[in-house]
Formats: structure tokens, C-alpha cells, sequence
């Protein structure tokens, strides 16, 4: 066989970066909807309804892997990443200079236009809330934050706290159900979030800086208390108590 020949029966064995990345989108999708839980084992999954070999969704958890998404052992098993209190911790840790930070900026520079923009996903959490909707409420409380840092006037601080929301949208998710589910035994209920949206907005459109960041910085330890509360409670059997 020729190398060209041997090159072409390669290429045509190996599959194609866009049915990789199909089925790489479709896992971390539901790795980061909670959909595919911390600890779930995904060599039992047969992906059927992707119609795809089993040579990209061996590609796409390695790159999942990569990520810190996916665990995957020597005999090719492979699970979710569970998410441990240190995990939480370090997430809360980096997220709080930089929320604090863009809530400030935008009590301070915010324009008067963007004041609509912050309401509307402000009452899109409340709506998604009272319907007990946590993939909505996730996505309501995504676009409220990222529009007050988009408004912050500084786009290296915005994109910095935009990706660290990303990376943590498996602990939001995780907090945001946790208080759907204890149906109001918890101190830090979903209503309070809506209480410091709200709280926040107030301060930024009237230019109450010290106060913004003030309610920022609370957002983010009580963001953490209930994320804390769910993995130290019995129903978080998948995640890790490791330190």
C-alpha cells in the first residue's frame, strides 16, 4: 500500500472534528444541566439517539477529561467529575473579587438604558422561580450578572467574571435545585436571591457604589452557603465531601 493511499484510509477511519465536537457539546451539556449528574458512570450510556461510532465519543471525553468534566481510567470507564467542598470553596474564592468588582463599576458607569435590560432578567428569574424552573432560573440569573458586567466599562474584568460564571454553572445548578427541593427549610431560599437581584438593582441606578458591591459580596457567600449546604446534605449521595 501506498503512503498516500495509507494516509487516505486513515483520514477516512478517523471521525471528523464536527461529529466530535457534536457529541462533545451534546455530553457537557447535560455534564453542566446536572442532567448527566456528578459520579454517573457514561460508559453505560449508548449515545443511540447521536448516531455516532464510538471512536468520537472516546474523543470528546478526553476532551471533556481535559476539562476536568469527565474521569477517565486506563480501561476506558469513564464518569462524571464528582464536584468536592474544595471545588466550591476555590470557585467562591475567585468568583468574589469579580462580581464585587463589575457591581461597583456598573453602580458607577452604568448608562440609564441598560437599567430595562437588568430588570427584564431580573423578573425573569422571579417568574422562573415561583415555576420552580431551575434550568430557566439558571439561565435568567446568567444574563442579569452578564449584563451588569457588560455594563461595568471594562471589558478584561467582564470577560474575567463572564468565564468564571460559565465554569461554575454545574455549582449554580447544584444550588439552585438544592433550594427548589428543601421546599423552604433552608435560611437562604430561592426568594432571597430575587430579594438581592433586586437589592443590587436598586443600588446601581442610583449610583450607590459602596452599597452594590456591598450586596455583591453577600450574593457571592450565600451563593456558596447553599451550594455548601447541598453537597453536606443527604441528598448529594454524588458529590464528594473530599477537602
Amino acid at each position: 500500500m501506498s503512503k498516500r493511499a495509507g494516509h487516505i484510509q486513515h483520514a477516512a477511519s478517523s471521525p471528523s472534528t464536527s461529529t466530535v465536537m457534536k457529541v462533545y457539546r451534546y455530553i457537557k451539556a447535560r455534564i453542566l444541566s446536572l442532567e448527566f449528574a456528578p459520579g454517573m458512570n457514561l460508559a453505560k450510556l449508548d449515545f443511540l439517539d447521536l448516531a455516532v461510532s464510538r471512536t468520537p465519543i472516546r474523543e470528546a471525553l478526553l476532551r471533556l477529561a481535559h476539562e476536568g468534566l469527565v474521569t477517565l481510567q486506563e480501561n476506558r470507564v469513564a464518569w462524571v467529575s464528582e464536584i468536592t467542598l474544595s471545588d466550591v470553596r476555590q470557585f467562591f474564592e475567585a468568583l468574589d473579587v469579580p462580581q464585587r468588582m463589575v457591581t461597583r463599576l456598573a453602580a458607577l458607569r452604568a448608562p440609564p438604558s441598560a437599567f430595562p435590560v437588568f430588570r427584564r432578567y431580573a423578573d425573569e428569574f422571579d417568574d422562573f422561580r415561583k415555576a420552580g424552573d431551575v434550568s430557566g432560573m439558571y439561565e435568567a440569573n446568567l444574563k442579569f450578572h452578564r449584563a451588569i458586567a457588560e455594563a461595568c466599562g471594562n471589558v478584561f474584568i467582564a470577560s474575567h467574571y463572564v468565564k468564571l460564571l460559565s465554569m461554575g454553572m454545574r455549582v449554580s445548578h447544584l444550588s439552585l435545585t438544592y433550594e427548589r427541593d428543601s421546599r423552604g427549610k433552608g435560611t437562604l431560599g430561592l426568594d432571597n436571591i430575587s430579594d438581592e437581584h433586586n437589592q443590587m438593582l436598586d443600588y446601581i441606578m442610583s449610583h450607590d457604589a459602596e452599597r452594590a458591591e456591598q450586596v455583591a459580596g453577600e450574593h457571592t457567600v450565600h451563593g456558596r452557603e447553599r451550594v455548601l449546604g447541598y453537597l453536606l446534605s443527604t441528598t448529594a449521595p454524588a458529590a464528594s465531601s473530599a477537602r
